[in-house]
This record gives structure tokens, C-alpha cells and sequence, in this order.
């Protein structure tokens, strides 16, 4: 508590309380300020809006869908199926081709190829920091990866309609190897990439 003549701050410190708590602190002046967990140490569970985007949030989700492209070639097509499986293991990977939906899903999901219906409206969803979607491959920034046989991986947080965060990872000729992107980098608050 900061209090009108005094240099430094009160600190109070207060036991556990359940949902209310009263409490009285002895002033030597008149309150000017009270900051609640000035120290950010509170233990409480996060809302999943206050989660910021990364991968390991679809990673650690229960059962994930993979939406895997319906235009890609048969061996593209095995590919993610491959991957899926190695990612839902010991489990068995929920997966669904992206013509057999009619919207993004609504629960954790892995948005996988270039040609995804959906990897441009998650691409989209993440147009104000500067991410893009095109036939030429994917801008962040300033910065352009190609499709070629490239790589990319983002993740975006859930919008407020939905609780489930969703992730693409869309390569061009064929998936990368089993266990990619699980090294990918993560920022709070911008999308994970990573160039193959």
C-alpha cells in the first residue's frame, strides 16, 4: 500500500482466503494506492483466454484433431498420417480430410498442409502481427518462406468463441519428420514459426 508521507510502500502480507476476505491494515497516513499481488506470486488457475499461443498447448490437449488436406496427393496424405500417429502416441490420432468439415473446429485441432482450406483462416486470424497466407508461401513480418519443400508452424491462441487453441504446420511437398515441430521457439503473444 503506498501511504501519503511515506517513502516506501506497506507490505501486507495475508493468508489464504476462500472467495472473500476481510481484512483491516493499521495506515500511519492517509492511503493513497493498494496493489493486490504487486509480486505476481498468486497460485490461481488461468482462464484458457489468459494462455498465451504455443504449440505446447495443442500438444498437451486431450484428444487434438488433425485436419489433414483433401487436396493433397496420396503420399502427402500418409505423410500427415504418419505424423499424426507418432504425435498421438500410444493413443490413436482423431483425424478428419478438411472436406469433411464445415467449419474450423471448435476443439484443440492441428491444421496440417499448404493446402488446408483452413491454413489461410488461421493464417488470417493472425493477420494483425503480421502473418500471411499466399500461393507464394507464408510472410511474417518482412520475412517470406516459400512453399518450395519448406516448412512452417504457427500457433494462435483460441478467439474469445472458442476455449481450444488450434495450430498449422503446412509444408508444400511432404511433412517433416515424426516429433516436428516440438522444438519450434515460442513468444507470448506472436505466432510460432520455424523455417525447414
Amino acid at each position: 500500500m503506498t501511504v501519503e508521507g511515506q517513502a516506501a510502500a506497506l507490505w501486507v502480507e495475508v493468508g489464504s482466503c476462500q472467495r472473500d476476505c476481510a481484512i483491516e491494515i493499521p495506515c500511519p497516513g492517509r492511503p493513497l494506492r493498494l496493489d493486490v499481488d504487486p509480486a505476481f506470486d498468486v497460485m490461481r488457475r488461468l482462464d484458457p483466454l489468459e494462455v498465451p499461443p504455443a504449440l505446447s498447448t495443442v500438444f498437451g490437449a486431450t484428444d487434438p484433431l488433425y485436419v489433414l488436406p483433401a487436396a493433397a496427393p496420396e503420399a502427402e496424405l500418409a505423410a500427415w498420417r504418419e505424423l499424426a500417429a507418432g504425435w498421438a502416441a500410444p493413443g490413436r490420432p482423431r483425424m478428419a480430410l478438411d472436406s469433411e468439415l464445415e467449419a474450423m473446429p471448435e476443439t484443440a485441432a492441428w491444421i496440417l498442409g499448404w493446402s488446408n482450406r483452413f491454413a489461410a483462416e488461421v493464417a488470417g486470424r493472425l493477420a494483425e502481427q503480421g502473418v500471411a497466407l499466399d500461393g507464394d508461401g507464408l510472410r511474417l513480418g518482412g520475412e517470406t518462406t516459400p512453399r518450395g519443400d519448406r516448412s512452417v508452424c504457427w500457433s494462435r491462441a483460441a478467439p474469445p468463441t472458442r476455449r481450444r487453441p488450434s495450430a498449422g504446420s503446412p509444408p508444400h511437398r511432404s511433412p517433416p519428420c515424426p516429433g516436428w515441430p516440438a522444438s519450434c521457439p515460442t513468444t507470448p503473444g506472436t505466432p510460432t514459426w520455424r523455417s525447414r
